[in-house]
Parts: C-alpha cells; sequence; structure tokens
C-alpha cells in the first residue's frame, strides 16, 4: 500500500502473488460533472431572458439589424424596457420600508432646521414640523428614454406651454389656475417632475406679479412679446408636423422598399427553381437521347460483327471447298501419271 501511496514517477509498485500485475490493481475513474452543469447554466439563462425578454447580444445582432425596420426595432426595444421597468417597480417596494426607516429617523434626530434644494429650489425644512407617515407612494425613475422620445415629449409640451402662456394673458385667475393644473398633470405624466420650470405656477409670485401688472396697466410690449412668441410657437408647431409627416413618409418608403424586396426575392426564388426543372427536364431528354444512340450504335455493331462473321465463314467454306478441290485434282493427276507407265510394258 506504501508503494501506491508515494507519487513517484517511474517508481516500482510491489504486488503480492504470482498472478499478473494488472489484477492486484485498478484505477478510481472520476466521473465528469460539466454535462451536468452546462444543462443549468442554460437553464437558468433561458429563465432570465424569458423573465427580462431581452437577449445578450439581440439588440446589436448585425444580421437581425439589417432584416429589421426601425419601426420594429423600437417596438421590441420598448417591450424589453417595459419588463425591466416592471421588475424595477417590484424591487421599488422593498425600498419602501429603508424610505421610512429615513423619515422616522429624520423626525427623531434631526432637531435644527436646515435647507434644501427641492424641485430646482432652495427651501427650509424642519423635520420636528413632519408627521409621521405610515404610507408611502413608491415613484420609480424610468430614466430620460431615448432622444427622439424626448423631442416629441418637449414639442408636445412646447404646444401646452404656447396655449398656457396666451391663457395667463387672457383668462382669469380661475380659468388659468385649471388649465395649469391640467398643464401639470400632463407634464408629470411625461415624466417631468417640475412643470412650474415651463409654466406659471396661479400660486407663484411670478404670476401674482404678472396680474397685478395686468390691473394696474396694460403692457402693450408684453402683448407684443406674447404675439411674437405664439407665432413663434405656431412655426415651431408647423416644423414638427412637417418633420413628422416626413418621418412617416420615410417610414412607408421604408416598408414600401422592404415590401419590394421580398417580392423581388421571391420572383428571383420561384425562377431559380423554374430553371431547375426545366433543367432536369433537358437533362432527362438529353439522356434519354444519349441511351437510344447507344442502343442504335450498339444494334449497328451486332449487325456489322455478325456480317463480317459470316463473310469470314463463307470465306472460310469456299478456301475449303478450293483446297479440297485443289487435292483432289493433284491426286487425279498423280494417279493418272502412275498408270500410263505401266500400260506401255
Amino acid at each position: 500500500v506504501r508503494d501506491f501511496l508515494t507519487s513517484t514517477p517511474g517508481g516500482v509498485k510491489r504486488v503480492k502473488g504470482d498472478g499478473p500485475v494488472g489484477d492486484a490493481f485498478m484505477p478510481i475513474p472520476t466521473a465528469s460533472v460539466l454535462d451536468k452543469i452546462l444543462p443549468a447554466i442554460d437553464y437558468w439563462d433561458k429563465t432570465k431572458e424569458t423573465r427580462t425578454g431581452i437577449r445578450p447580444g439581440s439588440d446589436m445582432d448585425p444580421d437581425v439589424l439589417k432584416e429589421t425596420t426601425k419601426g420594429a426595432y423600437m417596438e421590441s426595444l420598448n417591450r424589453a424596457s417595459q419588463k425591466i421597468e416592471m421588475i424595477t417597480r417590484m424591487l421599488a417596494e422593498g425600498v419602501k420600508e429603508a424610505v421610512l426607516q429615513c423619515h422616522a429617523i429624520l423626525i427623531r434626530h434631526q432637531d435644527q432646521p436646515r435647507t434644501v434644494q427641492l424641485r430646482g429650489k432652495w427651501v427650509p425644512i424642519n423635520p420636528q414640523e413632519w408627521k409621521e407617515r405610515t404610507d408611502l407612494k413608491v415613484r420609480v425613475g424610468l430614466g430620460t428614454g431615448s432622444e427622439e422620445e424626448k423631442r416629441q415629449k418637449l414639442q408636445l409640451l412646447s404646444g401646452l406651454q404656447g396655449q398656457l402662456m396666451q391663457a395667463a394673458a387672457m383668462a382669469p385667475t380661475p380659468v388659468y389656475a385649471k388649465m395649469y393644473a391640467l398643464f401639470e398633470d400632463v407634464a408629470k405624466a411625461m415624466d417631468f417632475d417640475m412643470p412650474e420650470k415651463y409654466g406659471l405656477s396661479p400660486s407663484s409670485p411670478e404670476y401674482q406679479q404678472m396680474m397685478q401688472e395686468k390691473q394696474n396697466q396694460p403692457n402693450p410690449q408684453m402683448q407684443e412679446a406674447m404675439a411674437k412668441l405664439q407665432a413663434q410657437q405656431q412655426i415651431e408647431q408647423m416644423k414638427a408636423e412637417g418633420k413628422n409627416q416626413l418621418e412617416q413618409m420615410r417610414m412607408q418608403m421604408q416598408m414600401e422598399t422592404d415590401r419590394n424586396r421580398q417580392e423581388m426575392e421571391a420572383q428571383q426564388q420561384q425562377m431559380k427553381l423554374s430553371m431547375m426543372r426545366e433543367l432536369e427536364t433537358a437533362k432527362a431528354s438529353m439522356t434519354m437521347e444519349l441511351e437510344r444512340e447507344k442502343a442504335g450504335i450498339k444494334a449497328e455493331v451486332d449487325i456489322l460483327i455478325a456480317r463480317i462473321k459470316a463473310d469470314a465463314s463463307v470465306n472460310a467454306a469456299q478456301l475449303n471447298a478450293e483446297t479440297t478441290l485443289s487435292a483432289q485434282q493433284e491426286s487425279a493427276s498423280d494417279a493418272a501419271t502412275g498408270d500410263d507407265p505401266a500400260g506401255g510394258m
């Protein structure tokens, strides 16, 4: 046993008995676990792909991108993003308890007022005046999105801003308050957390000052500026509508091009199949014609061989006949020559 426990290259291993050395020991096979690990890894990869909707490298695969239009690619990307956003919302519920704990700690230990930035403005806060909360509304930041989506949102918000500014200059305060509430809801729905950045809130000092100046006396310059702003906004809106129409036309042309290309490929494939069928038919016809010609040539060769054999047989028979006749004649001549001396005697 000590010889086998000592690993020495080329070392001697002593065994008992007179039998073969191979019968005294045997190697211990080590089973491979790779065939059990790889299916498990593949299972988790597929599970992750099913849950998130994103396959690694699928969004930048050149074989996929060259056969996919912009609309289909963006739709697939948005679907995958929506599933990730749903997972993020579910995870955000776990952050809710942490935020509640931070809120309670601030109320318990922050005993001095502080100045913090809230909605783009620096405001003083005193946690001692806060109420203890037992419920929070979780809001998940979904990011800025693509540049095209952000540009479309800003264009829509620009149109609403023009209408809001016009109402601020002309409509009464209650009507303007309702319009601003609608503008605020629309801005927040488009993920703009500070609507007051793009419009005047009815409770803001700027709006109060503007209303006071309006009550004191009309401002022609402001009216002229508002008219210019409205005209500029209308021009920008027309430009945006024209750009959207051009984009739609481009997408339609792309779709038409893709459809024509698919039809052309189908026609080419059909023509290729037709040419292959015609080629096979011509090949079969040529093969049959070649076989007929070969059969005709073989028949002619057989007839020619038979004729040659027949002529050879006839020639051989004639030669034999001529040889026999010549021999007979020579025998007769010899016999006649031998009889003549005997008659003279």
